[in-house]
């Protein structure tokens, strides 16, 4: 009887566990799109008897690995529609270490990503064994050695920000190559054309291969879904193009030049959101080239369907021309409105220049700050060609203050670099100290001198990866110094700031932890030394 309720208890506790675990886990908002062949998947934490096939509804949370065997692969998308491509024979990790920073681990393999426009405010990387390297409105190919000790990317679109593993940064753009190796060795080389050709070719040749695994009806619902999403896209864009016609003439018949420009701000945002649509569009042409060829022995609903959303992407193709001439129209529109009311052109200009100035305030992004003081060196240029008065001097007065002002304002992304550098290995690095350390105790006198060796050997590494990682906070150290003295003179502090400060406290209180456990650590390496040593003739 004992035994039997020992055994409903346990089933009891499983019972209320199982659920509060299964909430802790996060959705990444990452979704599988296609795959074929053996893809699985499973927590990262647990081993691979928990791996689970993969399906296209399949929900991928935060930590999640992703394996891809032979002659499989999958592509994987997020909400602002960038695409992964995982080749065969490849695994990565879905990590999301920061509220707005999305990052896949790749451990082995490769790897295409199409990244489109991100939200503002976040970010999207791609961490290997020798560099993070992520980037907006890109095209690039990433592939991991199983030893991880090679690192290559390749760049068919945009600009590419690599971080290697000492801090340092390189960007790579279009048309190029580059090649990490343990150590922080690198080699930058452009792509011939053939070679670029070639690339562009196999992206292409990626996506329709994935689709040629489909079945017809899978392709079917593909690409329903990609005229649902078109659909939807094009029903937006009329609306809001609509409403803000409709601001534009109420703003026309008042005079309002304040709302004029903020209506012609939300155009220019709405002309790169058009944009963004461009690789989607382009996917959808994909998947139908495929499907125009199975759609041959389709039934004759399947094909009609097939046929139905081509039409939409014609029409959507159409709707973007259409809006980039609704979207001169009124600009040009706006352009006549300001010339009738009764202002000056310095009037305007002041107008222009105290409402972007309104907007400027403690704690938004660097570029913004940088966006700023571009537009007030333009409305400077604008200023020497208009007329000359005492309003003239007092609106150029005001616009150069703000440039001091902007001018004053410092960026962090160096030392940014080398905080994240320094947090990301800490942990790792300290862990390792600390588990030669374990193994110092099991040595003793009478252990082989293979074993002392041995240890002698793995603590050196350990402790000149400590030492190189000393060497970036030391530096670090010295540029978040002369950056708080910078934003001492600063009219504003940047959000990255805020980051900044926040990131070196937290480094600075693990720091020493780190340090005693390199010092014990050394005296041990020294200790087995001098047991190792000779002892010299006559002692």
């Amino acid at each position: 009887m004992n035994k039997l309720k020992i055994f409903i208890l346990i089933v009891l506790a499983l019972a209320v566990l199982l659920p509060v675990q299964a909430k802790d886990k996060i959705d990444s908002n990452i979704r599988f799109n296609d795959l074929y062949g053996e893809v699985s998947i499973r927590p990262n934490d647990e081993d691979d008897d928990a791996y689970e096939y993969a399906e296209i509804d399949t929900i991928i949370y935060e930590d999640d690995r992703i394996r891809s065997k032979e002659d499989s692969g999958a592509i994987l998308g997020l909400e602002d529609m960038s695409t992964y491509i995982v080749y065969p024979e490849s695994i990565i990790i879905i990590h999301t270490e920061e509220a707005n920073v999305s990052k896949i681990e790749m451990l082995i393999g490769t790897m295409w990503e199409n990244i489109k426009k991100m939200a503002e405010g976040r970010s999207l990387e791609v961490e290997m064994s020798q560099c993070i390297c992520g980037g907006q409105g890109t095209i690039f190919k990433v592939f991991q050695s199983k030893d991880g000790l090679t690192n290559r990317i390749e760049v068919t679109k945009g600009l590419v920000k690599v971080t290697l593993n000492d801090g340092n940064s390189v960007e790579v753009s279009g048309g190029h190559r580059i090649n990490m190796t343990s150590g922080a060795d690198y080699s930058l080389t452009e792509l011939t054309s053939a070679e670029l050709s070639s690339l562009e070719n196999e992206f292409k040749e990626c996506l329709r291969k994935m689709d040629e695994k489909l079945t017809a009806q899978q392709l079917n619902n593909k690409l329903l879904k990609q005229s649902s999403d078109i659909n939807k896209t094009k029903a937006d864009f009329e609306t809001t193009y609509k409403t803000l016609k409709e601001q534009q003439e109420k703003a026309n018949e008042a005079k309002e030049l304040d709302v004029l420009r903020n209506i012609s701000k939300q155009l220019d945002k709405l002309e790169l959101e058009a944009s963004r649509y461009k690789g989607a569009l382009k996917e959808a042409e994909a998947t139908l080239s495929v499907a125009k060829q199975k759609s041959v022995a389709s039934s004759g609903n399947e094909e009609n369907a097939l046929k139905d959303c081509w039409s939409v992407v014609e029409n959507i193709e159409k709707l973007k021309t259409d809006n980039k001439n609704t979207i001169d129209k009124l600009k040009e529109e706006m352009k006549k409105s300001s010339g009738v009311m009764s202002l000056g052109r310095t009037d305007a200009l002041y107008i222009e220049a105290k409402s972007l100035s309104e907007d400027i305030s403690d704690g938004l992004n660097y570029d913004f700050y940088k966006s700023a003081r571009e537009k007030f060196e333009k409305y400077l240029n604008d200023l020497s060609r208009s007329e000359a008065s005492e309003q003239n001097v007092f609106v150029k007065n005001y616009i150069q203050k703000m440039v001091k002002q902007l001018d004053s304002v410092p960026e962090c992304d160096n030392v940014m670099e080398k905080m994240k550098f320094i947090d990301r290995k800490m942990p790792s690095y300290l862990q390792e100290v600390r588990k030669r350390l374990a193994q110092h105790k099991t040595i003793d006198s009478k252990s082989k001198s293979e074993v002392k060796k041995s240890f002698v050997e793995n603590a050196a590494r350990t402790l000149s990866n400590c030492n190189r990682l000393t060497k970036v906070y030391e530096k670090a150290d010295k540029m978040f110094t002369k950056l708080e003295s910078d934003f001492e003179k600063s009219a504003y502090q940047t959000s990255e700031y805020k980051e900044c400060q926040d990131l070196w406290k937290k480094i600075k209180q693990t720091m020493p932890e780190l340090e005693s456990e390199v010092s014990a650590l050394s005296t041990a390496v020294a200790a087995i030394k001098a047991q190792l040593s000779p002892t010299p003739a006559g002692e």
